[in-house]
């Protein structure tokens, strides 16, 4: 389990939980969230994340698929700022 201040993420049941209230996110979605969450401070590039998430080697779309799947994530967790972004990475 991860615990943040305001997040709880369980693998196990694959559970997002932000304030005391659950979270409902595609399989995608928690994939990218837990896999980001797991290495609090790294950086990823959309082509680390899109291999890591999908299994495979990046795609001419990468940007599309991974960009669509974070903005998604960031409207679902609005409540807290837990995904940045790190310009010319």
């Amino acid at each position: 389990m991860i615990h943040g201040e305001n997040l709880i993420i369980n693998p196990v049941k694959r559970t997002v939980v932000l304030k005391d209230k659950p979270v409902k996110l595609t399989r995608k979605e928690f994939d990218l969230l837990y896999l980001m969450a797991s290495h609090p401070g790294q950086v990823f590039t959309r082509e680390q994340l899109y291999c890591q998430i999908w299994n495979t080697d990046y795609p001419v779309s990468v940007d599309d698929s991974v960009k669509t799947h974070i903005k998604t994530l960031r409207k679902k967790l609005s409540d807290i700022d837990c995904i940045q972004n790190v310009w010319g990475v």
